[in-house]
């Protein structure tokens, strides 16, 4: 397979043309540019990875998401061959579609991400030592809930001769979400995982990291939901309801979108109807 090299660098402005126009529906732009050097312009990183096999240097352009393309004769006569095959066009949209959804995945996580930072910096938290914090708040309310009094000293938390009354009889389940692998790790160590906004491949996905991570045969598997009979169509609650069931989860939060409690209960004895309780 011939190599193709990716330059970090910014080309003259001599071998950027001054119009580009860029197909966005495409994956590799291949509309011809006409200017010294610069064969195909393509829109994105990660559509440069579709020239693989040909023989090209790809420059990032000035306007920084879009890099210049130089064939060799050979690679352009490749390419201009590939350009006129339906099966490898349906492939380059497959990839572009595939593409853009984990770009998608990814902006929702960084928005999701700094509204969670948001939140730690109203609270004055340092948004970074979270996980560390949540460690030894875990550890030390498993220990109030069962030695009397508690002395803990943390980085975090320092407590001395602490009591909780009354105790709780027996030990009280403590399930942990996320999907990063110090949240797998984390949730492996309670007594549950509780998952939302996860497809049921996303979901059969993390219960195998959670087996992996150490969860044993007792630990619980739930997922959050927004099913409504009242709102919703019935078999599509019936499919997700065996999708995620078939995907390891064995519990379900059920939250009905109602505004009376009379409407809750109601769409709650309807969703027991469809999904039986086991």
């Amino acid at each position: 397979m011939a190599s193709w090299e990716q330059h970090g660098v910014w080309p003259s402005r001599e071998r950027i043309p001054r119009k580009m126009k860029i197909r966005e529906s495409n994956l590799a732009c291949h509309q011809e540019i006409m200017s010294p050097g610069c064969d195909v312009v393509i829109h994105g990183l990660e559509r440069c990875k579709h020239l693989n096999g040909l023989d090209a240097t790809i420059s990032r352009c000035l306007q920084g998401s879009l890099f210049c393309v130089e064939f060799t004769h050979e690679a352009r006569m490749e390419w201009a061959l590939r350009l006129q095959d339906k099966k490898y066009q349906e492939e380059l949209r497959a990839k572009d579609a595939l593409i853009e959804k984990q770009q998608h995945e990814m902006q929702r996580k960084e928005l999701e991400l700094n509204k969670l930072k948001g939140e730690f910096e109203a609270l004055d938290q340092d948004f970074h030592t979270r996980g560390r914090r949540m460690d030894e708040a875990l550890e030390l309310m498993r220990l109030a809930w069962t030695t009397d009094p508690t002395t803990y000293r943390g980085d975090f938390f320092t407590l001395e001769e602490f009591k909780i009354q009354p105790k709780p009889v027996g030990s009280i389940p403590i399930w942990i979400g996320g999907t990063s692998d110090a949240a797998i790790a984390r949730a492996s160590r309670a007594d549950g995982y509780q998952g939302i906004s996860i497809s049921p491949d996303e979901m059969a996905a993390l219960v195998d990291r959670l087996r992996e991570a150490g969860a044993g045969d007792d630990f619980v598997v739930s997922y959050r939901t927004g099913w409504d009979p009242n709102g919703m169509d019935h078999r599509q609650i019936v499919d997700e309801a065996e999708a995620y069931a078939e995907a390891g989860v064995h519990h379900v939060v059920a939250a009905p979108w109602r505004r009376t409690a009379e409407e809750w209960i109601d769409s709650m004895e309807r969703l027991v109807e469809l999904v039986p309780l086991d």
